[in-house]
C-alpha cells in the first residue's frame, strides 16, 4: 500500500497508483447518511462526524413565497463536517410538516404547474447562499400529490448543472409507492424509510417498527420498481417505541442503553420497547454491503450512544466508511480538504498538513498525464477546471519530502 513519497513519482510509479486508484473508483464508496436536526446541540456528536460520508440538517420549511430561512443553530457541526469531506444537504418539510395541513398546503402551492420554476429557483439560490452541497427532500404520506414527480424533475433540472445533490427520504408504506419509477432517475439516492412500520399512534399494535425482515423487504420493494441498488439507501432507526408505559413518544437508543444495562444486544425491553440494538443493526449493515445496496441512513445521529455501544460505530465496521473521499486513507494520509467535489469550475486545495509554501500542485488526468501545473501558494488553492471535459481526475500535492493523491470529479 503506497502511503506518501519522498519525491515526486516516477512515470512507472505514478501509472500504478492511479491504476489502483482507478480500482478504488470502481469499487462503489458506501454512504453513511446522518440526519442531524437543527435545534441539537452540535458538542454530542462532534465526534462522530468523520464516521458519516453525508449529513443532511433536519429541517427547512418555505413561507408562502417559496423563501427558505438559515433557521439552524448547527453551524459549527457544519463546518467540521465540511473540514472532514462530508457533504453537508438541507432537508425541506420532514414528517411533521407532511401530517401539518398549513405546511402541506404551502408545498402543493409552491410545486404547482403556476409556482414551481420561482420555487426550483429559491431552493437553489438558498443552497448556493449557504454552501449546501445538495437537498433533500422529505415530503411524505398525504404531503405527495400529483405535481411531485414534475418537482423533482425541474429540481434535478436546476441542480445538476450547479454540482448540488438532490437525494429524498421515501417509505413505500407511506406514500412513496405513489411516485412514478422514472423519476428515479433524477435522484442522486434515496434514503428509504425503513421504520415506524407501527408506533404509538397504534396503542394497540405493539411489536417491531424497524425489524430486519422490513428493511429488506423495503430495499426489494424500491428496486423491483426500478431503482439502481446503488441508489437504495436503507434508513435503520436510532430509538425505539414504547407499548403500554410511558415511552410511547419515543426513547433515544442512547437513553435506552443507559436505562437497561444490557440493552445494547437486544431489540425489545421492558413491557415493551421495540428498538434495533447492535445484532440487527449489524445484521442490517452486512444486508446493504452484500447485496451491494448503497449505504445506511439513520434517524437521527444525535440518538446514538457514545463509546463502544455506538450504533454507527458498528455500521462504520461492517461498511468500513474510512473517509467520506471514498479513497482508502493509505492514500489520504494528509487529510486534505478538497471541494466543491463534483466540480464545475473552480476547485480548492485547503491547507496540506505537511505545507505547501515551497511545493507543487498538479492536476491529473486518468491516464496520469499532467494538464494544470502550478506552486503553491500558501494555505488556500485554487484550480481552474472550467474548460476540461467532464470526468475523473486527480489532484496531486507534492513537496520535496512528500506527495499526495485526491479524487476529483468534474461535471
Amino acid at each position: 500500500m503506497i502511503t506518501s513519497f519522498f519525491r515526486k513519482p516516477t512515470a512507472l510509479s505514478l501509472f500504478f497508483i492511479i491504476i489502483t486508484l482507478l480500482s478504488f473508483q470502481s469499487f462503489s464508496q458506501k454512504k453513511v447518511v446522518g440526519y442531524l436536526p437543527s435545534w441539537v446541540d452540535y458538542n454530542y456528536i462532534a465526534g462522530s462526524i468523520d464516521k458519516l460520508t453525508h449529513l443532511n440538517i433536519a429541517f427547512e420549511n418555505p413561507d408562502t413565497d417559496g423563501n427558505l430561512s438559515f433557521a439552524t443553530s448547527n453551524n459549527d457541526v457544519i463546518n467540521a463536517a465540511r473540514a472532514k469531506g462530508v457533504k453537508v444537504l438541507v432537508s425541506i418539510a420532514g414528517g411533521g410538516a407532511s401530517v401539518d395541513p398549513v405546511k402541506t398546503a404551502i408545498y402543493f402551492d409552491l410545486i404547482s404547474d403556476e409556482k414551481r420554476a420561482g420555487f426550483v429557483q429559491k431552493i437553489l439560490t438558498y443552497l448556493k447562499d449557504h454552501n449546501f452541497d445538495g437537498l433533500d427532500v422529505d415530503l411524505e404520506g398525504s404531503a405527495i400529490n400529483e405535481d411531485y414527480d414534475d418537482f423533482i424533475k425541474d429540481l434535478s433540472a436546476a441542480l445538476k448543472p450547479e454540482g448540488k445533490l438532490l437525494t429524498s427520504a421515501l417509505s413505500h408504506v407511506n406514500g412513496g409507492d405513489r411516485i412514478n419509477p422514472e423519476t428515479y432517475q433524477y435522484f442522486d439516492f434515496i434514503n428509504i424509510m425503513a421504520y415506524d412500520a407501527t408506533g404509538p399512534w397504534r396503542p394497540n399494535q405493539g411489536g417491531q417498527h424497524s425489524s430486519f425482515e422490513f428493511g429488506k423487504s423495503s430495499l426489494e420493494f424500491w428496486v423491483g420498481r426500478g431503482l439502481p441498488k446503488e441508489k437504495a439507501i436503507l434508513g435503520v432507526p436510532f430509538y425505539g417505541y414504547g407499548f403500554w408505559n410511558s415511552f410511547h413518544e419515543g426513547m433515544s437508543y442512547a437513553d435506552i442503553i443507559k436505562k437497561y444495562p444490557g440493552s445494547e444486544n437486544q431489540d425489545q425491553v421492558a413491557d415493551t420497547i421495540y428498538y434495533n440494538g447492535i445484532p440487527t443493526i449489524k445484521a442490517k449493515a452486512q444486508l446493504v454491503l452484500d447485496e451491494e445496496y448503497g449505504g445506511i441512513m439513520i434517524w437521527q445521529i444525535a440518538q446514538d450512544a457514545q463509546g463502544p455501544k455506538s450504533l454507527l460505530l458498528v455500521i462504520n465496521e461492517i461498511l468500513k466508511i474510512e473517509n467520506p473521499t471514498g479513497i482508502k486513507k493509505g492514500f489520504l494520509e494528509k487529510e486534505t480538504p478538497v471541494f466543491p467535489n463534483p466540480v464545475k469550475d473552480k476547485v480548492t486545495i485547503e491547507n496540506p498538513s505537511f505545507g505547501l509554501r515551497s511545493g507543487q500542485i498538479e492536476l491529473l488526468n486518468a491516464a496520469g498525464k499532467a494538464l494544470i501545473s502550478q506552486k503553491a501558494n500558501g494555505q488556500v488553492n485554487v484550480l481552474d477546471l472550467s474548460q476540461l471535459a467532464s470526468g475523473l481526475y486527480f489532484i496531486q500535492v507534492y513537496n520535496s519530502r512528500e506527495t499526495a493523491f485526491y479524487k476529483v470529479f468534474k461535471n
